[in-house]
């Protein structure tokens, strides 16, 4: 079976164009205050590792070509005697037997940063899926099954679980919310309307820290309307929402629990956006285009009103569609940013990872302001203070401030860097990973 490679596109890393920090002549009191970079090969740590993925907080699995060969953490403790020692330090884990030959991927917002819930999944040799919830233990140090089922998982920011499925026969949808241990919390069932469908792309179970239920053709009183959502929350709340336009219609859920976005979808484009800001409607228009690119859909983390808008613009059926970012406030209806490559954001939306369209890596702050320009460049992670970047064959680390933090490491044009912690990174160079921290 194949191992999840997590989305380490989303954490590419690169480098400042500021070019002046590394011309001339640096005083020895400069230099000594830059971090001195450590790596170590994957190998240092397990002979048998070439390949490796963060899985959860602290957490990472180590393997070679598509079979793992351990899982390690690497956490504060371990970080602090590398640092210290010059000598990577990681500690085993144990890995409950029936996770062997599972595929490793996220559900919800089981994230590196953020939690220690991770979803996996096994496919057996009669093409049936088992879905896994798994929590990492830390006083037994040991990755066990939460719980598993055939039906989709998954898994908001506390641990609570949601399982999703459809009964035709019987004409309903259930929404099925249980504890961080696998019990049951409440039970919801949604009828299957006539003529009704569920909406593709749409996260049924647990995005950020509300689940979302989709089906089309719904009626409140006499009134028909297009699309209907429920929004459903960790304790198995459910609140109705009715959409009155659109074709089709897609929504996701903000992890900040007094922001939820759902989107009025037609084909062509995103018309009209409804946010809804806990009883209080707003029709959003201004965000609805770019130049000749229609919104397509938001990113599932909103930071306060602030959110990353994905827009599409196809010249005519035949043609390929163009996709491109920009950062939005959904409060003030305002296009922030230019449009980008690709965006992203793990340290709360003080800066946005972005590419450009000429290739190259950058940031921005919160208001959509450009703040520099790398060749590649990864991540701020969590509370991290630094992001590893690759600029003229150097690869380092820089601050917020986008001035060099550390000192640097040679690299070939086609290495890649990424953000694992807010003190360990990961660089790929040919066939081999290194990690990278700093002395402490």
């Amino acid at each position: 079976m194949k191992k999840l490679k997590k989305a380490l596109s989303l954490l590419l890393a690169g480098v400042t164009a500021v070019t002046a920090l590394f011309c001339g002549s640096v005083s020895a009191s400069a230099a000594s205050s830059k971090k001195e970079l450590i790596t170590a090969a994957l190998s240092d740590i397990d002979s048998n590792a070439t390949k490796s993925d963060a899985i959860g907080q602290d957490v990472y699995l180590f393997y070679d070509d598509n079979t793992y060969t351990a899982a390690y953490r690497i956490g504060s403790e371990e970080l602090n005697k590398w640092r210290s020692t010059g000598t990577p330090t990681a500690t085993k884990i144990d890995i409950d037997k029936k996770l062997d030959g599972l595929y490793w991927c996220f559900y919800g917002s089981a994230t590196l940063d953020y939690s220690d819930y991770l979803g996996a999944y096994y496919i057996d040799s009669n093409n049936i899926t088992t879905n896994y919830v798994i929590k990492y233990d830390k006083k037994n140090n040991k990755l066990k099954v939460v719980y598993s089922s055939y039906n989709t998982l998954g898994i908001a920011s506390d641990g609570t679980i949601s399982e999703f499925s459809r009964d035709n026969e019987k004409g309903y949808i259930t929404l099925t919310i249980l504890n961080s241990n696998g019990k049951l919390v409440k039970k919801n069932k949604y009828p299957i309307l006539k003529d009704a469908f569920i909406g593709t792309g749409v996260p049924f179970t647990f995005g950020g820290d509300y689940a979302h239920v989709l089906y089309a053709k719904g009626k409140n009183g006499d009134k028909t309307f297009d699309a209907v959502h429920a929004i459903v929350d960790t304790k198995g709340n459910s609140k109705i929402i009715y959409v009155l336009e659109g074709i089709t219609a897609y929504g996701k859920c903000s992890a900040n629990k007094n922001y939820q976005g759902f989107e009025s979808v037609p084909n062509e484009g995103i018309n009209k956006v409804y946010l809804f800001d806990n009883d209080k409607t707003y029709n959003l228009k201004n965000i609805c285009k770019y130049k000749n690119y229609k919104l397509l859909n938001f990113g599932l983390m909103f930071n306060g009103t602030k959110t990353i808008a994905t827009y599409i613009y196809q010249k005519d059926e035949n043609a390929e569609p163009q996709y491109k970012c920009a950062l939005v406030d959904v409060k003030s209806d305002k296009i922030l940013s230019s449009l980008y490559e690709y965006m992203y954001t793990e340290d709360n939306g003080n800066t946005y990872l972005m590419q450009a369209s000429n290739g190259k890596w950058g940031y921005l702050n919160s208001k959509g302001k450009k703040l520099g320009s790398f060749d590649f460049a990864s991540v701020f992670s969590g509370n991290g203070k630094y992001a590893p970047v690759i600029n003229n064959g150097k690869m380092y680390l820089i601050d917020k401030k986008m001035k060099r933090a550390s000192t640097t490491v040679a690299v070939d044009n086609n290495t890649v860097v990424y953000t694992y912690g807010e003190e360990l990174f990961l660089y790929i160079e040919g066939d081999t990973q290194y990690l990278m921290t700093y002395k402490s």
